[in-house]
């Protein structure tokens, strides 16, 4: 499955709200769990996230940060893009990460924090047993 772009960072991004600078804003990838039922249309905010993110040794509440984030266009498709993002191995870790969220950190509550796309994992994955690294080859997301 490919990275889901929210309606709600859509309409940010051509209409009106809070926009997104990938190159200035703080960007976070969260983890959550699949007790999150992603909702392209309603979510808009990480509060909407609820209580679903993962926990566990080597990742922080909150998310964090994807590392640069790059945007280029080719052939008349915007691709955003970034380093692939590794979570090191731990026995005391998290098994349970079905999603990964980006958003916008605002650095207040998460009420205020916009979604920008959500991606599925396929089935629950970790740290556990071995380093989580989630690869970005083709890019976060791209849009026509």
């Amino acid at each position: 499955m490919a990275w889901v772009v929210y309606d709600a960072f859509l309409t940010r991004s051509y209409g009106t709200g809070t926009k997104v600078d990938f190159t200035a804003d703080t960007i976070n990838l969260l983890l959550c769990t699949s007790a999150y039922t992603p909702d392209q249309t309603n979510h808009n905010f990480r509060d909407d996230l609820g209580s679903t993110e993962v926990t566990g040794t080597n990742y922080s509440a909150g998310g964090v940060s994807p590392g640069t984030i790059t945007a280029a266009v080719a052939a008349h498709v915007l691709t955003i893009d970034c380093p692939d993002v590794v979570f090191a191995q731990s026995a005391t870790g998290f098994a349970n990460a079905r999603y990964a969220v980006l958003a916008k950190i605002l650095g207040g509550a998460a009420s205020a924090d916009p979604l920008i796309a959500y991606y599925d994992l396929g089935s629950d994955r970790g740290n556990v047993a071995g380093a989580l690294t989630l690869a970005t080859t083709s890019g976060l997301f791209v849009t026509p």
